[in-house]
């Protein structure tokens, strides 16, 4: 999986190992080219002094929540039009 928008993948990155953990939510698109939306949480790793080691990204899946937002949405303009 890859960020959707890499730019945006490289700040969130940049952003973790700058000023620590953060989380929040994007779109990762698949090698076959499927969007995948995702709730994340990004932090760096440290080494034993202190030092930069890497970063650690767990994404969560969340197409069923978005499907749900947009069929709520869809039944609230449905009911505010009958009325």
């Amino acid at each position: 999986l890859l960020f959707e928008d890499r730019e945006a993948g490289a700040h969130i990155l940049k952003e973790a190992r700058i000023n620590g953990a953060l989380s929040g939510e994007t779109i990762f698109r698949t090698r076959r080219g499927v969007r995948i939306p995702v709730r994340y949480s990004c932090a760096p790793l440290r080494s034993s002094s202190d030092e930069f080691a890497g970063l650690v990204l767990l994404a969560l899946d969340i197409t069923r929540e978005k499907e749900i937002e947009l069929e709520r949405a869809r039944v609230a303009q449905m009911r505010a039009d009958f009325m």
